[in-house]
């Protein structure tokens, strides 16, 4: 008979991710996706009912309800964000570790696992540098790899669109939701000027849903390349 084909093993020294990191981590992400949907629909059901009320088509304490609603999930959005955001530091930390394994002996990197977990804590520069981050252990993860470890030219692999939609997505929803969300809170706003700013919460939570779902999306392929 003829001899089987080769069978490709594991990288020499190759550290996979851990399969509970995985699809917590996945997990996680789908229900901050879930929970800012949840959270767009009351913002527009809460929007439609001001809005009648605005225009006398509905009692004001007909809309109070949605209004309680409406606070009340954005109050439990905040807990699910950061649950979300443990999730990643810890699953980027260890994605960091795995990729790290997979490095040529002459590869270099730019950015070390202790960046990788206070990158996420530093404003502003968080915007910039972690998808840098996430950025390179991607290039690691997706660049073809030999019996022993992966290609010199792992620094030439592209990034993958995902990331950067999901990183747009979700940076323009906080800045769209910020801005409504400060025109509700101000005291001295007008009805028009709260109606406006319920429809940029409402925008804004939109944003975030597609973000993150486009984000939940991109760590499952992430972790695919990973656990194996």
């Amino acid at each position: 008979p003829p001899p089987a084909p080769p069978r490709k093993s594991a990288p020499v020294g190759f550290q996979p991710l851990k399969m509970s990191t995985a699809q917590w981590t996945q997990g996680a992400m789908w229900v901050v996706a879930l929970a800012q949907a949840v959270q767009a629909l009351t913002a527009f059901l809460y929007w439609n009912a001001f809005n009648e009320w605005r225009r006398g088509d509905r009692e004001l304490d007909e809309a109070l309800p949605l209004e309680n609603a409406y606070f009340a999930i954005i109050n439990v959005n905040r807990l699910v964000w950061l649950g979300g955001l443990v999730f990643l530091v810890v699953w980027l930390a260890n994605v960091h570790t795995t990729t790290t394994s997979l490095l040529p002996p002459s590869g270099e990197r730019r950015y070390t696992r202790l960046w990788s977990i206070w990158v996420w804590f530093i404003p502003f520069v968080n915007l910039i540098s972690t998808p840098q981050v996430i950025a390179e252990n991607q290039r690691i993860a997706f660049t073809p790899r030999s019996e022993t470890r992966l290609a010199e030219s792992w620094r030439s692999t592209p990034v993958k669109p995902e990331l950067v939609w999901w990183w747009l997505l979700v940076a323009a929803g906080f800045l769209v939701f910020g801005v409504g969300d400060r025109m509700m809170a101000d005291d001295f706003s007008s009805t028009r000027e709260y109606l406006t700013g319920l429809t940029a919460v409402m925008v804004g939570s939109t944003l975030t849903t597609i973000g993150v779902g486009i984000g939940a999306s991109y760590v499952t392929d992430m972790n695919e390349r990973l656990v194996r």
